[in-house]
């Protein structure tokens, strides 16, 4: 419970200028899209944030009663103020954990997340979560990240043998293809396809990096852990080494999970 109260608490932080420095999470919602059916009468976003691609959907399926889930309040506020008539009508939003679900079993058509489960200590639940509440014949569409994910950022930041001092920010450890067929299958899904795609961003600097990553909330400080201005100069120094004529290249390794129940 630790583990969700810190990640709430980021994603919280992150709330108020979320949309302005996702760009990379937006662009990757995007390869949701050419696997969602014709039609969906109820609709889950796991991991809805600010309510973007929630409102999206309920766009897209005009006669679906959809539903945003996040386990941040403030992105939940976030998203409430934001959505106007007609589609605040047929939109519900839920503060909830994707690992216990406040639904009912067999309630949901179509259930879409866009770099959510990444984040559940137990990604096999969440799976589990997710075709519970998904009826016979549903899909569910996710994305998630792969070994790989932010490698610059890890390159950049990893303890130097000569300088013991250097700390990494709390990366995320992601698993592998072969790990989410597997726990789909073993979760109760029938079929199961995952597609594996790289996605790479620029940024003119460090902070604009860091920005992208911390300023999304995508991102847990370590308890104990404390940056000083070596640490920054250091992996600042770093990163250069790997400065393309785009800018500091940021990559991720993006699984799109389909899943058909």
């Amino acid at each position: 419970m630790d583990w969700q109260r810190r990640v709430a608490h980021a994603f919280s932080r992150a709330a108020p200028r979320y949309r302005e420095l996702a760009r990379a999470q937006a662009v990757m919602a995007d390869a949701l899209l050419p696997y969602l059916p014709s039609s969906a009468q109820h609709i889950l976003d796991v991991g809805c944030g600010p309510g973007d691609l929630t409102k999206a959907l309920s766009r897209r399926y005009p006669q679906a009663f959809v539903t945003g889930l996040d386990l941040s309040a403030a992105m939940l506020a976030e998203a409430q103020r934001s959505t106007a008539a007609p589609f605040s009508e047929h939109i519900q939003w839920l503060c909830g954990d994707a690992q216990r679900l406040p639904l009912g079993g067999g309630s949901q058509d179509l259930v879409i997340s866009n770099l959510a489960i990444q984040w559940c200590p137990d990604m096999m639940l969440a799976l589990q979560e997710i075709r519970r509440v998904t009826k016979a014949g549903g899909k569910a569409v996710i994305n998630t990240l792969a070994p790989g994910t932010l490698q610059e950022i890890q390159q950049a930041w990893s303890p130097s043998p000569a300088d013991s001092s250097t700390r990494t920010p709390g990366v995320l450890e992601f698993h592998l293809r072969q790990t989410h067929i597997d726990a789909a299958y073993a979760a109760g899904w029938s079929q199961v396809t995952v597609n594996q795609q790289r996605q790479r961003f620029f940024y003119p600097d460090l902070k604009a990096v860091m920005d992208s990553v911390k300023g999304v909330g995508a991102q847990v400080a370590r308890q104990g852990a404390h940056l000083t201005r070596r640490d920054v100069a250091t992996a600042r120094a770093r990163y250069e080494l790997l400065r393309q004529p785009e800018g500091l290249p940021v990559s991720y390794e993006l699984l799109t999970l389909v899943l058909q129940a």
